[in-house]
């Protein structure tokens, strides 16, 4: 009777461990943790770029429902650096367009679903001399292997001119994946480790 009770919790705290450390990946409230300083990973990120030499660089913060995101590009890239400050809340927020080239600012809504983090505007682009609205869907995530993944979805019905200045109606829907190391992860390939 005495090594039943005892066993049941013994059972309890090694189940107890076990979870802690799967979700290594999360904070307390059961979000993604963000936090750190990530390095783009070229090989592993699918967008139909060709990237510069370099790398990008993105810091995160996150406190509370407050999350800055100070991204630092190359000095040979398209992109400019900048600093984005997100409401996990959906009250809203206007950052610098750091992707896009119009409009300047970008007035976005973001909120927690589950492990992700979910980020919404529009931009407007001009094509063939037609000005369309862009809309921009992005999600910031945890891989199971701990890195950093942003998907971007963009997607819109642009209305662009034939040669004989007739309106036709394209359907735009592109979707691009980054992928993060965290900077902590990363060793120099010439170091070793001895134990």
């Amino acid at each position: 009777m005495i090594l039943r009770t005892i066993k049941y919790p013994l059972l309890l705290a090694i189940i107890y461990v076990i979870s802690a450390g799967a979700l290594k990946a999360q904070t307390a409230s059961g979000v993604a943790s963000l936090d750190g300083t990530w390095i783009i990973n070229k090989e592993k990120s699918d967008t139909g770029w060709t990237f510069t030499s370099g790398f990008w660089v993105w810091t995160i913060k996150v406190a509370g429902n407050k999350v800055t995101i100070t991204q630092d590009y190359p000095p040979q890239s398209t992109y400019q650096d900048c600093e984005i400050v997100l409401y996990s809340d959906d009250r809203g927020e206007t950052n610098p367009n750091c992707f896009e080239e119009s409009p300047p600012e970008a007035v976005s809504k973001t909120i927690w679903k589950k492990d992700k983090l979910f980020r919404e505007y529009q931009t407007t682009s001009l094509v063939k001399g037609a000005v369309y609205k862009k809309n921009i869907q992005e999600s910031f995530s945890i891989s199971k292997s701990g890195r950093l993944v942003l998907e971007r979805r963009e997607y819109a019905d642009p209305h662009l001119f034939s040669a004989s200045q007739e309106k036709i109606s394209t359907t735009y829907d592109v979707i691009q994946k980054f992928v993060f190391d965290k900077k902590t992860d990363l060793l120099p390939r010439c170091q070793s480790i001895h134990l």
